[in-house]
């Protein structure tokens, strides 16, 4: 089933996003910056993919991937290891 969202919805959806690229385009960074985003990003890369695999997969009863994932009887403990 097809979920619509009220017009109210939709337009607290198009003010957050038009508040928030504001934001992002009257920031600027320097190289610095940069690189020691891109540096912690890379260093906390498994932890964000898990909680990712842990809210999306094992915690969404909906998920196709789950399904795949407990017939080929794959725990999220299974993931965590690899």
């Amino acid at each position: 089933m097809i979920k619509r969202m009220s017009a109210y919805q939709n337009i607290k959806k198009y003010y957050r996003f038009s508040t928030g690229l504001k934001r992002f385009l009257k920031g600027t960074l320097s190289l610095k910056q940069c690189k020691e985003i891109i540096r912690q990003r890379i260093e906390k890369r498994e932890e964000r993919f898990l909680n990712i695999v842990e809210k999306a997969i094992y915690n969404n009863a909906r998920s196709p991937y789950l399904k795949l994932l407990n017939l080929s009887g794959y725990t999220f403990e299974d993931i965590k290891k690899l």
